[in-house]
C-alpha cells in the first residue's frame, strides 16, 4: 500500500522543492503515518527473535530502536524530505519482507540475501546524502536538525550495514 501510494503520488506531484508540500497532501500524508506506525512494527520482529531464543545483532537492536525515533521526529515535524526516504524504505522493506516470506516457504532465495542488504545500504547512503542536498534550501530551521539527526542515525547504520556485509558475505573476520 505505502509503496504504490507514494508512487503514484511521486508520478502525480513530481518532484517539488517545498516546504510541506508533500505533507499537505492527506493522501500522502496518511501513507506517511502508516509507514512511521509501521516502524513500531520492527519491535515486534525483534522480539519473535527473543521468542525464538535467539539473540539479535547490534545491527538489529540499533536499526529497529532507532528508526522509531528518527521517523517519529520526522513525522511530528512533518519533514517533506522524508517523503523520499519513505517511498525507497518502503520498496526495500517490501523485498526484505517478501524474502522471509519465502524463507518461511522453505525457498532457497538464501543467495539473494546479498542484495537486500545492497538494497539497504543503497537506500541508506542516497537518502544520507540527498535529504540534506534536497531540502536544505526549503527546510525549517527546526527540520534542518531533524535531517541532521537523521543523517547522523543514517551514517551509523551505514557503518552497520557495511561491517555486517563485510563479515557476513565477503568472510572478513570478526572483531569481537
Amino acid at each position: 500500500y505505502i509503496a504504490a501510494t507514494l508512487t503514484y503520488a511521486l508520478f502525480k506531484e513530481g518532484i517539488v522543492p517545498r516546504t510541506n508540500y508533500y505533507f499537505d497532501k492527506d493522501y500522502i500524508e496518511t501513507a506517511m503515518f502508516y509507514f512511521y506506525l509501521s516502524k513500531y512494527y520492527e519491535y515486534i520482529d525483534t522480539f519473535i527473535l527473543y521468542a525464538k531464543q535467539k539473540t539479535p545483532i547490534f545491527l538489529q537492536t540499533f536499526h529497529h530502536t532507532g528508526a522509531v525515533i528518527v521517523w517519529h521526529i520526522g513525522y511530528v515535524c512533518k519533514t517533506d524530505g522524508l517523503f523520499f526516504v519513505c517511498l525507497l524504505n518502503s520498496y526495500v522493506h517490501s523485498f526484505m519482507y517478501l524474502y522471509y516470506l519465502l524463507t518461511l516457504f522453505k525457498i532457497n532465495v538464501h543467495k539473494y540475501r546479498f542484495y537486500v542488504t545492497s538494497m539497504q545500504i543503497a537506500q541508506l547512503t542516497f537518502g544520507a546524502l540527498a535529504l540534506p542536498f534536497f531540502y536544505n534550501c526549503v527546510e525549517t530551521q527546526q527540520n534542518k536538525r531533524v535531517i541532521c539527526i537523521f543523517d547522523a542515525y543514517i551514517v551509523c547504520l551505514l557503518f552497520l550495514f557495511g561491517k555486517f556485509m563485510l563479515e557476513n558475505y565477503f568472510g572478513m573476520v570478526k572483531s569481537d
